[in-house]
């Protein structure tokens, strides 16, 4: 708490996408920023990112997961 306030963490394009398949690049505390900010609610990332991630795939810098590509292609069934 800072003033009476939650502190909010902020995550960048690159913490979001290590969080989300390569935790191993994070450091222990940020892992631990990352989860207690997802529980505690005070987790944010600006849109911006977004629109970063999709630029990757486009350019095919990033590989979507087998299991999302897939259901992105019908073959969920």
């Amino acid at each position: 708490m800072n003033n009476g306030l939650a502190m909010l963490t902020i995550c960048d394009t690159n913490v979001l996408l290590f969080w989300a398949d390569r935790r191993d690049r994070l450091t222990v505390a940020a892992q631990q920023a990352l989860d207690n900010g997802r529980e505690n609610g005070n987790l944010a990332c600006a849109a911006i990112s977004f629109w970063e991630i999709a630029l990757l795939f486009r350019k095919n810098r990033l590989a979507l997961p087998a299991i999302y590509a897939n259901f992105l292609h019908g073959r969920h069934r």
